[in-house]
């Protein structure tokens, strides 16, 4: 699902490329999609796999999870959230 969200995305941006309101939200998408896979594979991952899936109850393993929740939650926009791009 990946690799179609990152073709969709750079086609998005192709098409969009002479217009600024869909090329820019187009270019971010584009660029927060390796930085959400690196979040998920290098830290979240290897504690979901260590804890088949259930929330880490050490606090080694506990708070490379939260960070990792938390740093997602920052590098992400809620979708829920009107877009200020264009103000």
């Amino acid at each position: 699902m990946i690799v179609a969200a990152l073709l969709a995305t750079l086609a998005t941006v192709i098409v969009g490329r002479r217009q600024r309101k869909v090329m820019v939200p187009a270019v971010m998408a584009l660029a927060s999609l390796p930085g959400t896979q690196a979040i998920f594979w290098l830290p979240t991952y290897p504690v979901n796999q260590a804890t088949s899936n259930c929330r880490p109850t050490g606090w080694g393993l506990r708070l490379q999870w939260e960070f990792s929740d938390a740093a997602g939650g920052i590098h992400l926009p809620d979708p829920g959230q009107p877009s200020h791009a264009g103000s």
